[in-house]
């Protein structure tokens, strides 16, 4: 078993598995056993992958493997419009950043 960040595309699964959930406008998220909770709002979640510009057309995915590297977060954050923000959206962010409106979700894996 591994646990890791989970890819864009994993991530994009798992919130289009359950886009009739609500956006979440503030950081209390309430489960329950219909799936991931809060995957749009809440927070912007790091994924792992390297951001790579147009690599989604290009064919191509890259996990992030450097250090210096910016990585695809996804969902957005309460500070985000709603209207704005769907489970296609990219976000992009630096590796060492850190603030109240980015966060991580686990992938386990067998």
């Amino acid at each position: 078993m591994s646990i890791e960040l989970p890819t864009e595309s994993q991530w994009e699964y798992a919130a289009q598995s359950v886009s009739n959930k609500p956006y979440q406008t503030n950081l209390t998220v309430i489960a329950d056993s219909k799936g991931p909770s809060g995957m749009l709002g809440g927070y912007w979640e790091f994924t792992a992958d390297a951001f790579v510009p147009l690599a989604r057309y290009l064919g191509s995915t890259s996990k992030v493997l450097q250090d210096s590297a910016d990585i695809v977060v996804k969902g957005g954050s309460y500070l985000n419009d709603p209207n704005h923000i769907v489970a296609a959206t990219v976000g992009v962010q630096s590796r060492e950043a850190c603030s109240e409106t980015t966060g991580f979700r686990i992938v386990w894996t067998k």
